[in-house]
């Protein structure tokens, strides 16, 4: 089974299931303004690492989301943020955070360039806080559904994938298509510096869905908003989480 390899220089947590049950990180509040527009915030505290996604849309349709667009307050010099790629099963370069070189913002650490890589709806981020505590704020449009797609027709691919869906949710309460027996979801928790136990795809009993694979029980733990995962497709296809 092939697993994501890292960037050098900072690296996000290498992807172990270690011990169950960890408590999960600070909790991401929403709080809808208006039917269209929605905020969402998170406390990040200095040192530790965060796999997040943003359960909004861009606020003016058919713009392409960016680093720079989307994670824009609550960063300070230092921060540090990894985007997975699916297809080379590698990190993008790291970006860095800087009020130095420019108008503040993200910016790659190899060349000192501001950072253009677009975020498709769905992509998570690995942040590292380096050495302040704050709170990050997400804005966007709230939107009824967004289809995030994963894996290929291969099958054996990582993704690093966030629901764009303003509200707590567990796994099983979420719309999953052409997923199978053996996928597995993974999520770090960014208190314990863990990931909690394994999520394996099966059919137990006749009822479909993710299970814990220590206790074979289905999982019925509820993601903060905003929360993502690393989900292996052992399976060939692409899937979707809605």
């Amino acid at each position: 089974m092939r697993k994501p390899s890292y960037a050098l220089f900072l690296c996000p947590p290498p992807l172990l299931t270690i011990t169950p049950f960890p408590h999960l990180n600070a909790p991401l509040s929403a709080a809808v303004e208006s039917d269209t527009v929605g905020y969402t915030t998170i406390e990040m505290q200095a040192g530790k690492w965060y796999q997040i996604g943003t359960p909004f849309v861009e606020l003016k349709e058919g713009t392409v989301p960016t680093l720079n667009t989307v994670f824009t307050e609550g960063f300070s010099d230092g921060d540090a943020a990894f985007i997975y790629d699916a297809t080379t099963g590698m990190y993008s370069s790291e970006r860095r955070w800087s009020s130095a070189l420019g108008e503040p913002g993200w910016y790659i650490r190899a060349t000192l360039e501001r950072d253009t890589q677009e975020l498709p709806m769905g992509q998570a981020v690995f942040f590292h806080k380096q050495s302040s505590t704050s709170k990050i704020t997400v804005k966007g449009k709230v939107s009824a559904q967004v289809v995030v797609e994963f894996g290929s027709e291969n099958g054996d691919t990582w993704a690093q994938i966030a629901p764009v869906y303003p509200a707590e949710r567990s796994l099983n309460e979420m719309e999953w298509e052409n997923v199978g027996n053996g996928d597995s979801i993974f999520i770090y928790d960014s208190e314990s510096g863990r990931y909690i136990a394994e999520r394996r795809w099966a059919t137990i009993g006749g009822v479909e869905g993710w299970y814990d694979r220590a206790t074979l029980t289905l999982d019925n733990q509820k993601l903060p908003v905003g929360q993502a995962l690393f989900i292996h497709k052992a399976t060939k296809g692409v899937g979707l989480a809605k």
